[in-house]
């Protein structure tokens, strides 16, 4: 699999909403409030109002501080937690609201997490877990064996008969957020929220597993809402990005134009607390 550029990839995106075919992953007007049990009852506005979508063959990058809400929110795209009102829709139909999420949801949408030693059973190996994510993604059983093991040479985990008989502890880091990417592709999803991927990850591996999703995406044409703190992460990946300050989408654009010119302020805080490089002869 080649190496694709940002601009390859953004144009690509570009393409495809040019074409007419607006394929897209859409929140409208979310709400996502968390309250506390016990005798001093808390409520905590995760996501207020928020509208934002993520259209095909593009990575659009999240970013904002710990409690903004931007995990809340993938995990909303992701289908896995219910917004108190809103809608999610992928390519113009719904499928969520109020009564829930309707089957055929998480074919389309897959979530890879931040920590992937706690998204992998620790009980379960390579084998039964891929194994699992085949067949509840259609594959028939005569062809599970097959599709795991081409999931797994696709992530880079080679040679597969190497790794399915290891258990997730056995794994460096980078190999189980591998396993992790290779267990969402076996859906074949049209979308994928990454939630903070690479953190976890030492910065060499990091580097590696950016290289990965970029070439994932790009072979899948699929979109990819990447959720991050991490702003020079989403400068490298992201054709466009979103910027979160308490429940709510403060900025939004083409990623060299918040970059360059951010309107909000706390955009503009985010910038100014990134650390820069200095070159020796400027350092005082």
């Amino acid at each position: 699999m080649s190496v694709v550029s940002r601009q390859d990839a953004a144009d690509a995106a570009t393409g495809a909403r040019d074409a007419g075919g607006g394929d897209a992953l859409r929140l409208s007007d979310i709400h996502m409030t968390f309250r506390s049990r016990g005798r001093r009852r808390r409520e905590v506005v995760a996501v207020d109002g928020v509208s934002v979508s993520v259209g095909r063959g593009e990575i659009v990058g999240l970013v904002g501080e710990s409690g903004s809400g931007k995990s809340t929110l993938g995990r909303v795209m992701a289908g896995l937690q219910v917004p108190d009102s809103g809608t999610v829709t992928i390519d113009g139909t719904a499928y969520q609201g109020r009564r829930g999420i309707t089957p055929g949801f998480h074919g389309a949408v897959q979530m890879v997490f931040q920590s992937p030693a706690a998204s992998l059973n620790p009980k379960m190996t390579i084998r039964s877990i891929l194994g699992y994510a085949a067949r509840r993604a259609g594959v028939p059983r005569d062809g599970v064996g097959s599709a795991v093991s081409a999931a797994l040479e696709e992530v880079g985990v080679t040679p597969p008969d190497r790794f399915l008989g290891r258990f997730p502890h056995e794994l460096s880091g980078g190999q189980q957020q591998r396993v992790a990417l290779a267990r969402a592709l076996l859906h074949r999803p049209a979308y994928l929220v990454a939630d903070e991927p690479t953190s976890a990850l030492d910065v060499s591996v990091r580097v590696q597993i950016i290289k990965l999703i970029r070439e994932i995406q790009a072979h899948h044409r699929m979109g990819i809402l990447f959720i991050t703190h991490d702003l020079s992460v989403v400068r490298a990946l992201a054709q466009r990005a979103l910027v979160m300050y308490r429940g709510d989408i403060v900025e939004e654009g083409d990623i060299d134009d918040v970059f360059a010119r951010p309107q909000h302020e706390y955009t503009r805080r985010l910038l100014g607390s990134t650390p820069q490089l200095v070159p020796p002869q400027d350092a005082a």
